[in-house]
């Protein structure tokens, strides 16, 4: 008996959890009078394709994300400066909601000690990234020190990554980290991430002269988990930029790893992109943009595939993170009106080698043969009729015939997603 009312006062602690998360900030901002505070109501809808199987079959499916994002933000004293935002979302796919259905984050919260206008130091969940931003982009729990000096600044930190929520860090660097991606939330160990620490340290100067911006980094991360394909590396990151006449500006990053698995020689891995924008002068308020990316494979047994901290898209439909492939984009936007911006673009996939690279929506589809994975085109539109009110609608189609490395039967990937926020 006494084990099962036990159990029913824990299952009631966990539904009590996202009432709890807003009662604290709504405690935070009653309590100090010089906070500010709101709340962000995200929600969307989206209809698409989900591959299943082997690619002979699509089943066309409805989801629908709610998410609320209540947030606190103001001085505590004279050089402490509070931010913190969270969220609670539910789930609805295809003819069910989510289990659990709601779903608590601790979103970007920080805490930053203003030393002197040269130097700060910044406690709580925090946006890293590095240069190149290859290797590392998104939130980590730690502390990071700023110092500016000479038109530039320098940023140091420590950061680790086990109480992220699993979906939100996209950490999935071996094949351990992939199957607890997967897992479904049954217990509060399927929550979180990945446990990795990271060590930063990045230099930038925006000015570095009248039309030019430099930055540099080393990034260490070190995985903590149990098992035997844990994988720790390393990261020198490269970017530069540079405006040019006529509107134009183009940009150039890489980042330089190196890769160690327990029992291996240790690997050196690449990533490289370019990015061209033209401001296109005169007539309509228009942008066109070119970018390509590069990932090394696994070329031999020094030089292998680069194997990001974060897996991020690198596209809207078609979407495998960077690793063993190249991505060409090309991309416009248009300004019709004031609230009113459309914008389409089109990216095409080629993998570098047939063994390391994955694609977790129909790895079945793909051929033991080809390299050319196919094209994508995605058009959106934004519109922002108040300022505390914005909708999107995008929608596009990855065709894997336009290349040569799926099945013949692979069938054309679809989505389409309406967005709308509402903040108050």
């Amino acid at each position: 008996m006494t084990n099962a009312v036990q159990t029913k006062k824990n299952a009631g602690g966990r539904k009590s959890r996202p009432v709890m998360l807003c009662a604290l900030f709504l405690f935070l901002a009653g309590a100090a009078g010089a906070l500010d505070f709101g709340m962000v109501l995200n929600q969307e809808a989206k209809a698409s394709n989900e591959i299943a199987g082997s690619g002979k079959t699509v089943n066309p499916g409805f989801f629908y994300t709610p998410v609320l994002r209540p947030w606190v933000s103001g001085p505590l004293g004279s050089r402490l400066n509070l931010y913190l935002s969270g969220s609670l979302s539910f789930d609805y796919e295809k003819d069910r909601w989510r289990a659990p259905a709601a779903l608590p984050q601790l979103d970007r919260s920080e805490l930053t000690w203003l030393v002197s206008p040269a130097l700060s130091f910044t406690l709580g969940r925090q946006h890293l990234e590095d240069p190149s931003t290859l290797a590392a982009s998104g939130l980590f729990d730690g502390l990071s020190g700023n110092f500016s000096a000479g038109g530039g600044r320098f940023t140091a930190g420590a950061y680790y990554s086990g109480f992220l929520y699993k979906k939100q860090a996209d950490i999935l660097m071996t094949g351990r980290d992939q199957s607890g991606y997967a897992q479904a939330i049954s217990s509060a160990a399927d929550y979180f991430a990945s446990r990795r620490v990271l060590a930063s340290f990045k230099w930038e100067n925006p000015g570095l002269g009248p039309s030019s911006s430099l930055a540099l980094g080393l990034l260490g991360q070190f995985d903590l988990n149990e098992g035997d394909d844990r994988l720790h590396s390393q990261f020198f990151s490269y970017r530069f930029g540079q405006r040019l006449p006529g509107g134009f500006s183009i940009e150039r990053a890489f980042s330089l790893g190196m890769e160690e698995k327990q029992g291996e020689l240790f690997r050196v891995a690449l990533a490289g992109l370019v990015r061209v924008n033209w401001l296109i002068p005169e007539g309509l308020d228009d942008r066109l943009g070119f970018r390509v990316v590069y990932s090394s494979h696994d070329f031999n047994e020094r030089l292998g595939p680069f194997i990001p901290v974060n897996s991020l898209p690198q596209g809207q439909v078609f979407s495998p993170a960077i690793g063993s492939m190249v991505v060409f984009k090309l991309d416009y936007s248009l300004r019709i009106l004031q609230t009113l911006s459309l914008g389409a673009e089109g990216s095409y996939f080629i993998r570098l080698d047939t063994q390391t690279f994955r694609d977790n929506g129909e790895p079945d589809a793909l051929k033991d043969t080809g390299n050319f994975l196919g094209g994508e085109f995605f058009g959106t539109a934004f519109w922002t009729p108040l300022p505390d009110v914005a909708l999107t609608f995008g929608g596009g189609a990855f065709f894997p015939r336009l290349g040569n490395a799926f099945i013949p039967e692979a069938k054309i990937r679809w989505k389409t997603v309406l967005g709308l926020i509402l903040s108050f």
